[in-house]
């Protein structure tokens, strides 16, 4: 587990188309030079209606066409760039953890484009699996007294691949301001009628958001005060937090902190865990990011709240994780 440990706190340090019809009769009067036209048949009143499109309208559409076409001709492009500079560099990185990767950490963070955390740790191919989904939440795990359901979703196989398989022993969610689906499952809360029965993304937020809900509007009743987030299956993962001591972030973003904390929470609920966090062999950590901002957060479990990680934190950050998931000692070679 040294290595897990050394390499986590690496990561820290490199911290419409338009349509305008137009009556029949006025056909002979538009002038070929000027708008396209075709026949559309009305079934409904059996007769033809002669649609036009002018050039502006041609031409906003032909903008439109050509957008979307280059979306998909950057990728390539990018595809192209991909060869000519770092895919060399790559390779040797692929041969070189080819029979041993030695991941550090999996990492649940958002989908969000704008999201991308191998950057802001400095990760290297083989340091870290990175699971995304919409929000960065881990659905929690239907609990019946000291067992759980088997859970068939993405999210819970991913902790069975990093942590009961693959050696894991630090997992890490990371939330962002300005999350998309954060905003929306607010938006839900505050307009229930908004919610939108068909929707996929309206149904995920609300049934994995409802704690983290709840927890905030805990933390906008008592303001910045201690909260609780317990842990029932492992009682142990039980931690205080002050969400926004200072209130300066905008409730969605306070609302985004909640959800990561919760997520630390959820994880805590599968029994398939519970090993691992009573042996003290499992770690969770809460981080965020300030897009706008690019400053990395993690959750102090000591000072119970969100601190930066620069320079002047790293230190005491370093410290703390230590104390929290101390380093077990190499074991001794084989004379």
């Amino acid at each position: 587990m040294c290595g897990s440990v050394l390499g986590l706190r690496a990561q820290l340090g490199h911290c419409d188309r338009y349509l305008r019809k137009t009556p029949h009769k006025q056909f002979q009067e538009f002038q070929p030079q000027s708008l396209l036209y075709f026949k559309k048949r009305d079934f409904k009143y059996g007769k033809e209606q002669v649609q036009s499109m002018s050039h502006p309208q041609l031409e906003e559409r032909s903008a439109n066409g050509s957008k979307q076409g280059k979306n998909m001709d950057k990728i390539l492009r990018g595809v192209v760039k991909y060869r000519q500079t770092v895919k060399k560099d790559l390779v040797a990185q692929f041969e070189e953890v080819r029979n041993n990767p030695k991941p550090t950490a999996v990492m649940f963070t958002c989908m969000d484009s704008r999201m991308l955390p191998t950057r802001f740790t400095q990760s290297k191919v083989g340091d870290m699996f990175v699971v995304r989904n919409a929000g960065n939440m881990i659905p929690e795990a239907p609990n019946y007294g000291f067992s759980s359901e088997v859970s068939v979703t993405t999210e819970p196989a991913a902790l069975e691949l990093a942590v009961k398989r693959g050696g894991i022993n630090h997992i890490v969610v990371c939330g962002h301001s300005d999350c998309k689906a954060i905003n929306t499952l607010y938006g839900l809360h505050q307009c229930p009628k908004n919610f939108d029965v068909s929707s996929p993304m309206d149904q995920w937020v609300r049934n994995n958001g409802y704690q983290s809900i709840k927890k905030l509007n805990e933390r906008l009743h008592k303001g910045a005060a201690k909260m609780t987030f317990n842990c029932e299956m492992s009682p142990n993962q039980s931690f205080e937090a002050i969400i926004d001591p200072m209130d300066r972030l905008p409730v969605e973003d306070k609302l985004s902190q909640v959800n990561v904390l919760q997520q630390l929470v959820n994880i805590a609920s599968h029994s398939f865990l519970s090993e691992h966090f009573e042996k003290k062999k499992l770690f969770v950590h809460g981080m965020w990011f300030d897009i706008y901002k690019g400053e990395v957060y993690i959750f102090s479990r000591e000072k119970k709240r969100f601190i930066v990680i620069d320079d002047n934190s790293i230190d005491d950050l370093l410290k703390e994780l230590s104390q929290y998931a101390p380093a077990e000692p190499n074991p001794p070679k084989d004379e």
